[in-house]
């Protein structure tokens, strides 16, 4: 809660009279600015999607369009700022409708193939149009960096509550690894805002790996009291969402 009132926030800093343009801009020639190369990284994961539904592989569909959504969640503050029609089309019309059809067993496959073209087409009108439009306010990118680096969490208590203790770990490892790249924003107001430190999320790293020594053990206690073993283990809850 805290991280979501610290962003809307420092999102409505932003929105007073811009003056931090120069620090996002980089066009003639130079590298593209932290925005572009954000909203472009996420592109891939629709591409897969596509390649594993002409496959016929609804499971890896499914995991294709979580993916799409961990990613799109840290950079999404972008479009929704610039563009709430085309932010609507990717989100609440085309990847909602992928998430409800992959979500059935046995879904149709070529319907969601068709769905999943519409939304690479749609994202990459998004594209091109944030590439023409003018540079936003500096202090998105760390708004953006900050929410990039906190999807990892989310993935981290997403996959606990689904008993994909794997994924947990591999989502906290992503977490952790990257912690680096937003360091520079413990001491500015945003970090005061905040309180980002890495001792508040320091023990998370265990509580996978204990819920990951739980799973194990369980399985491996063929005679052991299963009631108790459901108890003690964080990741089973009923009624996960993804969202």
């Amino acid at each position: 809660m805290r991280i979501f009132t610290a962003i809307v926030f420092a999102v409505g800093i932003v929105l007073l009279p811009l003056a931090g343009y120069a620090g996002q801009a980089r066009t003639g020639g130079g590298a593209a600015r932290f925005e572009i190369t954000s909203l472009r990284a996420v592109r891939p994961n629709i591409q897969k999607l596509i390649v594993d539904l002409q496959k016929k592989d609804q499971a890896a569909a499914k995991d294709d369009i979580e993916a799409f959504d961990a990613a799109w969640i840290g950079v999404e503050v972008y479009v929704n700022t610039r563009n709430m029609d085309i932010y609507n089309d990717i989100e609440h019309n085309w990847e909602a409708k992928l998430e409800k059809e992959l979500s059935v067993p046995g879904a149709d496959l070529a319907a969601a193939l068709s769905d999943a073209q519409a939304l690479l087409k749609s994202y990459d009108a998004m594209l091109d149009y944030v590439a023409k439009a003018p540079p936003l306010n500096s202090k998105f990118d760390d708004v953006a960096r900050l929410r990039i680096e906190r999807s990892h969490l989310r993935d981290v208590q997403n996959f606990l509550k689904e008993a994909r203790v794997a994924d947990a770990k591999k989502a906290w490892t992503a977490f952790d690894d990257n912690w680096d790249n937003i360091e520079d924003l413990r001491e500015g107001p945003l970090a005061r805002g905040l309180r980002l430190d890495r001792e508040e999320h320091g023990d998370a790293g265990e509580a996978v790996d204990a819920s990951h020594a739980e799973r194990r053990d369980g399985e491996r206690d063929d005679h052991g009291d299963q009631h108790r073993v459901q108890q003690d283990r964080p990741a089973d809850h009923q009624g996960s969402t993804r969202r």
